[in-house]
């Protein structure tokens, strides 16, 4: 399976892409509950999300457009900044989706942060999005698209750490080394996850290298 950066001209193939692997995801159902509206709302929110993050060199696409993973890498942390949101057009999100989705976006935002705060204190790399269509899951798109940044993290001894709202993606994270810290008893609060810095060796076997 073949990974390559994510250009410009592959914005929209991923904001697609993303919008079909999270159209039943839990907190995407809760943030956008018009199932017929969900599609164009999500295809919308995550390419001007890919024009924010990949120019930072933390965007990666398969060849097919099978799966897309969007990283922030250590220094920038969770907050991109005002400037690229305005230059890519999501600060016209609650604009565009009402004043319900801006209640619940923020809630689940400031819940986001809060947790990353309490977990990490050291630089690390960020997995924002890792989405797969339904329809080439289970055939190592996922791996393939999280093989290149944790092989750097191992190379740079830096953790990786990600937040999901859907209990189900706890067992997938778990097979990459990444490790349970915080599972809350109500939906939609965040499930944190942190993979240990570890050696380049550690990471080849994991990916069958």
């Amino acid at each position: 399976m073949d990974v390559e950066p994510l250009l410009p001209v592959r914005y929209a193939q991923a904001g697609a892409v993303l919008a079909r692997a999270f159209h039943d995801d839990p907190v995407w159902s809760y943030l956008c509950p018009d199932a017929e509206r969900r599609p164009g709302q999500l295809a919308w929110m995550f390419e001007r999300w890919a024009r924010v993050v990949a120019p930072l060199g933390a965007g990666y696409i398969t060849r097919g457009g099978e799966g897309v993973a969007i990283w922030l890498p250590p220094e920038h942390g969770p907050d991109v900044g005002l400037c690229p949101l305005v230059r890519s057009g999501l600060i016209w999100a609650p604009f565009k989706f009402g004043l319900g989705w801006l209640r619940r976006s923020a809630a689940i935002a400031v819940d986001a942060a809060r947790r990353q705060r309490a977990d990490l204190v050291e630089p690390h790399w960020f997995l924002d999005v890792l989405g797969v269509d339904p329809d080439s899951q289970r055939c190592g798109v996922g791996s393939a698209l999280l093989a290149p940044v944790l092989a750097r993290a191992d190379a740079e001894a830096l953790p990786c750490y990600v937040i999901t709202h859907n209990r189900a993606n706890v067992a997938y994270y778990q097979r990459f080394g990444f490790e349970l810290l915080h599972m809350p008893d109500n939906h939609p609060r965040a499930i944190s996850l942190r993979r240990p810095a570890r050696a380049r060796h550690e990471a080849s076997s994991a990916f069958g290298h």
